[in-house]
């Protein structure tokens, strides 16, 4: 099943195909009425999410119901519906990350990343482009990663972003490549470096709009396998498999700052 983040709950698909959460140091199970879609954890482990799209048509024309309810089930309710998208993350234990196509009234409006707030139901857009993609949300909320691919209006876009979640504060990074979070507000990026010998890791913090070289192709050669990598929760260490002998291997991170 799918743990909470601090472990004290876990989620699963129970008999009959019907969704369950544990609390296994209390021994209690509260039925989640997802009808089998798998839950999202609030960071705080306070709600559960999740989304059921159409199973006919185009992708970009099925419609996304997202559903939000208490850890134990309780208060369940539909909180969004989007075309063409679907739940991307949760930001905090009150506040959503949302991709896909709204219905405006007078039809719908063009594909955006936006945040939504339970409590009011306020949106704030993130971005806009019918080619949004990879959406990641920093540990704390704070910032937002995503993705833009040939995007057929304004070729400017393309590329990797990193944006605030209320949407004040923006940057395209200057390089492509697989990244990762590190923490709050330290992305991790191995560049996407056609016929390099040897992948390398670059840092960039949000808060300061910094990029650091965390290691030297010449000192720690290392080439990672169809970007089968992941951040230790610390952000002290990263493991992966090598390209050449397919076993794990974990780079020892200099602390930040």
């Amino acid at each position: 099943g799918r743990q909470s983040p601090d472990g004290r709950y876990v989620a699963y698909l129970a008999e009959a195909a019907q969704t369950a959460a544990e609390d296994p140091a209390a021994g209690e199970v509260w039925p989640i009425p997802s009808d089998g879609h798998e839950p999202l954890f609030s960071p705080g482990a306070v709600r559960l999410a999740w989304d059921r799209t159409v199973q006919s048509g185009a992708f970009s024309q099925r419609p996304t119901t997202v559903s939000v309810s208490n850890v134990d089930g309780t208060d369940a309710r539909e909180v969004a519906t989007v075309v063409g998208g679907g739940l991307a993350g949760w930001l905090d234990d009150d506040r959503l990350l949302l991709q896909g196509r709204l219905d405006t009234g007078a039809g719908l409006g063009p594909e955006q990343l936006f945040s939504l707030d339970l409590a009011t139901g306020q949106t704030v857009t993130l971005a806009e482009s019918d080619r949004l993609r990879g959406a990641t949300v920093a540990p704390g909320g704070e910032w937002v990663l995503y993705t833009i691919t040939f995007d057929p209006n304004d070729a400017s876009q393309n590329g990797q972003w990193v944006v605030r979640a209320d949407g004040s504060q923006r940057y395209k990074l200057e390089m492509v490549g697989a990244a990762q979070w590190r923490d709050g507000s330290r992305l991790l990026i191995i560049p996407q470096e056609l016929g390099a010998p040897s992948h390398r890791l670059v840092e960039f913090d949000a808060a300061t709009g910094q990029y650091t070289d965390l290691t030297d192709p010449e000192q720690t050669p290392f080439r990672v396998l169809a970007a089968d990598w992941r951040v230790s929760p610390t952000g002290e260490h990263v493991v992966f498999v090598h390209a050449e002998d397919q076993a794990l291997w974990v780079l020892e991170l200099p602390p930040g700052g």
